[in-house]
C-alpha cells in the first residue's frame, strides 16, 4: 500500500505500474522478433522458434543429416557446420544438403551443383577454410519414451575435397 496518497492517486499509480509491466513484456517480444532481420527471419513475425514443426509418432524414423568441414592436415571426421555459420535460411540449407547427398529425387548434376555451393559457403564463412567436406546421416527411431538413439551411429554419405577455385 502506498502511504500518503489518496485513493485516486493509488489507482493511477497501479495502472501506471501495470502499463509499464505490459510495455516491458511487449518490448522483449519485439526485440526477439526484430533481432533476426539479418538472414534468419523466416519465422517473422513470430518469436524465433519453429512453432509449426512436424510431429512424429512412435515407430517413425527420422533421418538427421549434417555437413562436416574437415580442416587441412587433419584426418578426423571434421566439425559440424550449421546453417547459422553459413548465414543461410535453415530450410534452404537442409534442401542443399539433401541435394548434395543425392537423396532420392535429386540428380547427380544437382548434387554436384549443391556440392560446389557448399564449397563456396565454407570458404566464405569458415575460418580456416576446410580442405574436405562431408555429409553424414543418422537414423533415429521414435520409441515409446521418445527418440531412441541406441545403435544409430552416423554414416558417411558423401565426402569430397573442396575445390580451391570455388571461392
Amino acid at each position: 500500500m502506498i502511504v500518503g496518497l489518496g485513493n485516486h492517486a493509488r489507482g493511477t499509480m497501479r495502472k501506471l505500474l501495470a502499463s509499464l509491466f505490459c510495455a516491458s513484456i511487449l518490448c522483449v517480444q519485439a526485440k526477439e522478433a526484430l533481432s533476426t532481420f539479418r538472414y534468419n527471419n523466416w519465422y517473422w513475425p513470430f518469436v524465433n522458434y519453429p512453432m509449426y514443426s512436424d510431429s512424429h509418432r512412435m515407430g517413425d524414423s527420422v533421418v538427421l543429416v549434417q555437413v562436416r568441414a574437415v580442416p587441412c592436415g587433419q584426418a578426423s571426421t571434421g566439425d559440424t557446420v550449421t546453417f547459422g555459420q553459413f548465414h543461410v535460411i535453415r530450410y534452404n540449407f537442409e534442401a542443399l544438403i539433401q541435394r548434395a547427398a543425392q537423396f532420392p529425387g535429386w540428380s547427380a548434376e544437382q548434387a554436384d551443383t549443391a556440392q560446389r555451393t557448399l564449397d563456396r559457403l565454407a570458404q566464405r564463412n569458415l575460418n580456416p577454410s576446410p580442405c574436405h567436406m562431408q555429409i553424414w546421416a543418422r537414423t533415429i527411431r521414435i520409441g515409446r519414451n521418445g527418440p531412441d538413439t541406441t545403435g544409430s551411429a552416423p554414416k558417411l554419405l558423401r565426402s569430397w575435397s573442396v575445390a580451391p577455385d570455388s571461392a
